[in-house]
């Protein structure tokens, strides 16, 4: 007789846990069971069961809990810890019963109406992790839960988790009422060591000199100027990170204060770094007034602080002497071959210069977005036709294009590759366009031309997430799979606010040719489920598992984006060097019902 398949699904799945049960246990068994048993009848099972959640199963002092959503999961977890501490208010503390949670959203395996697989162990290990009192969410039930409860999340950085193959990301729900001091009585028991403080994972190039860019304040009467502070500011931010000295934060972790009153100290300890820039640009007609100051976040002293005020044409002069300048007082003497190492190639034109800060601020995500994008960057092109920076993400535009287009043409990729040859001819410092340059080659099947270019461009700038991310891209390309996740994991290390859909989707497809496929759902599930791509990796991932309805759901779900998906449509944009690793996805993707 066969046994019976096992089924697979995806769950919330929390486990809670009774912080100091051997302590207590040890001092009064019939005490501790009967309030442990009061708390399960009168509190945890009621709860549960409002937030359409059911009791898998208990476990002395733990409970096994499954719901049908990552919103109810929290709405119960907030319920049980609110409750729980109303119920201790009174009691003397060694009879008190103090509640640490940890959920995730992922897939488990069912038999017999208990749930195994990492989607239940990722829970166990965060539950481990938590404060007396406390909650902590994985990533995946975070991405499903941020914009739907009124509940502050802490971003707690990747964290290693015993026997799990992939850090996980994790988050601390900060709740008032999750700081109840009768949980901080209950912190150490001596069977089990308090939670260690909460801080943010390891980044790269934190032995150099952490820095981070806050956003320009923008002090001109129009607020459309706005564009342009925050150019002067992200073109600060890029030539910063050329110096292999300094680590500096990202665009996506600095512009997450823009318009904030800042506590400096809280931001450093945000973003992790030592150091923290700040100023004020105001454009008035040809001039401009840049001030900027740099601070030293343990000390909170200004270690440097300077006002310009010159013609609009020379922001790019004072951007290189604000640059040169912080450099020098964080790191001593500079020298002179290192100034001219590290010295960009400015724009010739301020107009081609606004032309770049216009495409820049427009969102990429629709083909209507990116044709004006393009439509801007063309411009500056066109008024400078040796702006390099204009010339490799224009490149890069081209490229997205071409993966849109269903003609059948090659005409946008040859353009790509033309632009993004001239930027790396005119620049051999740029290590955007060599980035870029390496995609395209990886598109234009000439591997060993990718992977010479975007190990150019980490050599030239390695603490940049985004040249870390597009490494782990080309190397998924060239069939290196577990290297390639590990450099898409590296660049989450160097700026944990990294979040853009396709890093996502990157690291799912590595895992699903490793045939990782409950893994694979995972980082997806971080991914924005209404764009194709991801739907279509849902997909494949679920026909692997043998899941016929949710591979239709999501491939319908696919095609309703992208009418025009199909199987050989994707064999001829998505390219690998290996045939196994395209015949792979090929299948893949029949499992999941697409047409050929």
């Amino acid at each position: 007789m066969n046994a019976p398949r096992l089924q697979r699904r995806l769950a919330a799945i929390a486990i809670a846990d009774v912080v100091g049960y051997s302590r207590m246990m040890g001092r009064d068994e019939a005490g501790t069971l009967q309030a442990v048993n009061a708390r399960r009848h009168g509190i945890i099972e009621p709860v549960v069961a409002a937030h359409a959640g059911r009791v898998v199963k208990t476990m002395g002092d733990g409970f096994f809990l499954e719901f049908g959503s990552a919103v109810d999961a929290v709405d119960a977890a907030l319920e049980l810890q609110s409750s729980m501490a109303d119920a201790n208010r009174d009691l003397p503390d060694d009879l008190r019963i103090v509640l640490r949670i940890g959920i995730n959203l992922g897939e488990v395996l069912v038999e017999d109406g208990d749930l195994f697989g990492d989607g239940v162990n990722i829970a166990a290990r965060l539950e481990a992790l938590a404060p007396p009192g406390g909650i902590l969410l994985s990533g995946s039930a975070r991405d499903q839960v941020h914009q739907r409860i009124a509940t502050p999340l802490e971003d707690l950085g990747l964290r290693e988790l015993k026997n799990i193959a992939q850090p996980v990301h994790v988050y601390q729900v900060q709740a008032p009422r999750l700081a109840d001091a009768t949980a901080r009585r209950a912190a150490d028991p001596p069977d089990r060591p308090p939670a260690a403080p909460a801080r943010p994972a390891r980044r790269a190039g934190d032995e150099l000199t952490s820095i981070a860019i806050l956003p320009f304040s923008n002090l001109g009467d129009d607020v459309a100027q706005g564009h342009f502070s925050d150019g002067v500011t992200e073109d600060l931010i890029t030539e910063l990170s050329r110096w292999r000295i300094l680590a500096v934060r990202s665009r996506a972790a600095s512009f997450r204060y823009r318009g904030l009153a800042l506590d400096i100290a809280q931001v450093a300890r945000e973003l992790d770094v030592r150091y923290l820039v700040e100023g004020s640009v105001r454009r008035l007609g040809d001039r401009i007034r840049i001030s900027a100051q740099l601070i030293d976040s343990e000390t909170g002293a200004h270690l440097w602080a300077d006002k310009f005020d010159r013609p609009a044409g020379d922001v790019f002069a004072v951007q290189d002497e604000v640059v040169q300048t912080i450099v020098s007082t964080l790191a001593g003497r500079v020298n002179v071959s290192d100034i001219a190492r590290a010295r960009r190639k400015p724009p010739a034109s301020l107009a081609a210069y606004d032309c770049v800060i216009q495409g820049n601020a427009l969102p990429w995500g629709t083909p209507e977005g990116l044709a004006e994008a393009a439509h801007w960057f063309e411009r500056a092109v066109e008024i400078d036709p040796g702006y390099v920076f204009a010339l490799a993400v224009l490149a890069f535009i081209r490229h997205t294009q071409w993966f849109e287009d269903e003609s059948g043409s090659d005409r946008l990729l040859d353009e790509a590759h033309a632009l993004a040859s001239r930027a790396t001819q005119l620049d051999e410092c740029q290590s955007t366009a060599f980035s870029v340059l390496a995609q395209v080659c990886l598109s234009r099947r000439a591997f060993d031309l990718a992977r010479e270019y975007i190990e150019h461009a980490v050599s030239l700038n390695p603490t940049n997430q985004w040249n870390q991310a597009d490494l782990g891209v080309v190397l998924l390309g060239l069939g290196e799979h577990e290297r390639a996740i590990e450099r898409l994991l590296h660049a989450r290390e160097i700026d944990r606010f990294f979040d853009t859909p396709w890093y996502w989707r990157c690291l799912g497809k590595a895992c699903l040719l490793l045939g990782r496929h409950g893994q694979a759902l995972t980082w997806l599930g971080h991914a924005p489920t209404d764009q194709y791509r991801t739907a279509a990796l849902l997909a494949a991932c679920h026909g692997r598992l043998g899941d016929a309805e949710a591979a239709r759901a999501q491939a319908s779900a696919c095609l309703a984006f992208k009418p025009g998906f199909s199987i050989s449509s994707q064999a001829r944009k998505h390219i690998f060097r290996r045939t196994q690793d395209a015949a792979y996805m090929a299948e893949s993707y029949r499992l999941a019902g697409f047409p050929e």
